[in-house]
């Protein structure tokens, strides 16, 4: 347990079918943020590279990336067309926290 300005940080467990690399921590006491996220780099990761995830009480999402390694998932939608699967209700930013957005397979920033 980690506790600073009056809120206090617990470990939580992967999640079943993670690779289970990222460090999660809940967050109780704060007004804001319910949960902070730390994913190494690595080859068995979904997204591979390193990042930060911050999920709010509202359950909006910022995750802190390095655009040149973060691998987006692709998903078929109903036409069959092979679509970007970003989270939803997540905003990217860079770690100079420049927004990001995804558009014709790259990162670029907003």
């Amino acid at each position: 347990m980690y506790k600073m300005d009056g809120a206090k940080t617990m470990p939580k467990p992967p999640s079943p079918g993670s690779s289970g690399n990222a460090q999660v921590f809940t967050v109780e006491g704060h007004p804001l943020i319910k949960e902070v996220q730390f994913s190494p780099a690595s080859d068995v990761s979904t997204h591979g590279g390193q990042y930060y995830k911050f999920t709010f009480a509202d359950g909006t999402k910022v995750k802190v990336i390095d655009p040149l390694n973060y691998k987006v998932q692709y998903k078929a939608n109903p036409a069959g067309v092979f679509e970007a699967n970003l989270e939803k209700n997540t905003v990217f930013y860079n770690a100079a926290g420049q927004g990001l957005t995804y558009k014709n397979d790259m990162w670029m920033l907003k």
